[in-house]
């Protein structure tokens, strides 16, 4: 009688992919909610600060993948946040660390002209820029937004 020798084939399972980080940041509950509620549906663990201090906390955590970042807080602008994340940024590379930050989302109830102005400065910042959205925020157009972002 032979031996029949059976070959056990390991079977490595491939890593999952990580899930992609949105960190929403607005002072407005229901358009947190919304956002949040939205980033879930499309694939992402998203996170919500509703100031700048929560924000930075948050931040430093959740290390996101995406920032989605209103403009017109009263607290600190928007604006300013964009500041705070470039140094971030820069701070990580002078170390060595390399990073380069994550990609923003810009919205605003504002003007046109304060989204595009923003848009560049973010730029000249040298942040990931990846668009603008205004406000009242329509789900179809931030569905469409996120799932471009995780191609």
């Amino acid at each position: 009688m032979a031996l029949t020798e059976k070959k056990t084939e390991k079977k490595v399972a491939a890593s999952e992919p990580a899930v992609p980080r949105l960190l929403v940041v607005d002072a407005d509950r229901a358009s947190r909610a919304l956002a949040v509620d939205v980033a879930d549906s499309c694939g992402f663990d998203a996170q919500a600060a509703h100031d700048p201090a929560q924000f930075q906390s948050i931040y430093q955590d959740f290390a996101p993948d995406i920032v989605m970042l209103d403009l017109s807080m009263a607290e600190i602008g928007g604006v300013e946040l964009l500041r705070i994340l470039a140094d971030d940024i820069a701070g990580k590379q002078q170390r060595g660390i390399r990073d380069s930050g994550p990609r923003i989302l810009l919205f605003s109830t504002s003007d046109q002209r304060l989204l595009e102005l923003a848009f560049d400065l973010g730029r000249a910042f040298g942040l990931m820029i990846a668009g603008v959205i205004t406000k009242p925020i329509r789900t179809a157009d931030l569905q469409v937004r996120l799932r471009g972002l995780l191609r």
